[in-house]
């Protein structure tokens, strides 16, 4: 589930809600009825599907890209796109600081176990630059769970993970990042928080280990 789309195919565009893309569509069907939006992380084009309050962006109808089936809200979005998005990105881990520099980071990234056919899903799956602090010290990519403050990793998941071989850090978010409300989120709300949760993620992101396979 996908509550947020780039207005247009530029990562510099404004972002929205899909409820805001869905009240474009009713008010000016001329105009928005048949426009497609654009996802945060690549600029793929999302249509919005109108379920009341469960609305959501959609890839087109054929398109491999797939995503959970529930959000968990428009602050960890930000946070993903922050993520993905980010050439470098200064982290402290275990007391320690560390700048990570990214080659190239999947949202939402798909694991299935072939043997059982159980699939998990990773918030993000990173892949580093060679040049990149702790390249070698696993083994060039890495995972990041974005989870709210009270949260576990189920069993299951973890025995996926241990099979696919990669390390999970946790990002924890910041309560005064939760959005109560929103179909009411404006755009220059959005930008406000943006603006926060980058600055943040800019002075040292603190990150857990949540899964090592080793």
């Amino acid at each position: 589930m996908r509550l947020l789309a780039h207005l247009y195919p530029d990562y510099s565009s404004p972002i929205i809600t899909v409820h805001e893309a869905l009240r474009l569509q009713r008010q000016y069907p001329d105009k928005w009825g048949k426009r497609c939006f654009y996802d945060l992380t690549l600029l793929r084009e999302l249509h919005p599907i109108d379920r009341g309050a469960a609305s959501t962006f959609a890839y087109p109808e054929g398109c491999l890209v797939e995503y959970g089936k529930h959000s968990k809200g428009i602050a960890h979005e930000l946070v993903l796109n922050y993520i993905c998005n980010t050439e470098t990105w200064p982290v402290e881990l275990n007391g320690k600081k560390y700048l990570l520099q990214n080659r190239v980071a999947i949202d939402e990234f798909f694991i299935t176990d072939i043997a059982t056919r159980n699939t998990c899903l990773v918030d993000c799956h990173m892949f580093l630059t060679p040049k990149s602090e702790l390249y070698n010290e696993l083994a060039g990519r890495l995972g990041i769970e974005v989870t709210p403050p009270f949260w576990w990793m189920k069993f299951f998941k973890k025995r996926t993970l241990k099979k696919f071989n990669l390390t999970v850090f946790e990002l924890k978010m910041l309560p005064e990042w939760h959005v109560a409300d929103p179909v009411n989120f404006t755009v220059e709300e959005i930008k406000q928080l943006q603006g926060k949760i980058t600055d943040y993620l800019n002075s040292g992101t603190k990150l857990t280990c949540l899964f090592n396979p080793g």
